[in-house]
């Protein structure tokens, strides 16, 4: 067998999986934001602003919408704007957490 018909080895990997270290990164960035979401939310039902709720689902919820919506915002996908973006999070939002459906403007 030559070196030629021998595949390197990283070529079929995906990038996070060549560079370990920007995986850890990120995964601990998501952890970070999470907590930070949760937190927010814990702090507005402990104040009884907003209707108690499973945090933990709720942090996922908002930070999923927040990265699909965020790369078709970037990508400039014509079938999504800032305000249906806006929109369609704060309605999962608002519900989870009895506040009114309207978005808030300030």
């Amino acid at each position: 067998m030559t070196s030629a018909s021998v595949a390197e080895p990283s070529a079929s990997r995906s990038p996070s999986q060549r560079d370990e270290a920007t995986r850890v990164f990120a995964v601990d960035l998501y952890a970070q934001l999470h907590a930070w979401v949760g937190d927010a939310v814990r702090r507005g039902i402990d104040s009884g602003e907003f209707t108690p709720t499973d945090v933990d689902d709720l942090s996922t919820l908002v930070l999923s919408l927040s990265d699909g919506y965020g790369i078709r915002l970037m990508l400039r996908d014509p079938t999504v704007t800032l305000d249906t973006a806006l929109t369609s999070v704060w309605r999962h939002v608002s519900t989870a957490l009895g506040l009114p459906d309207t978005v808030p403007t300030e």
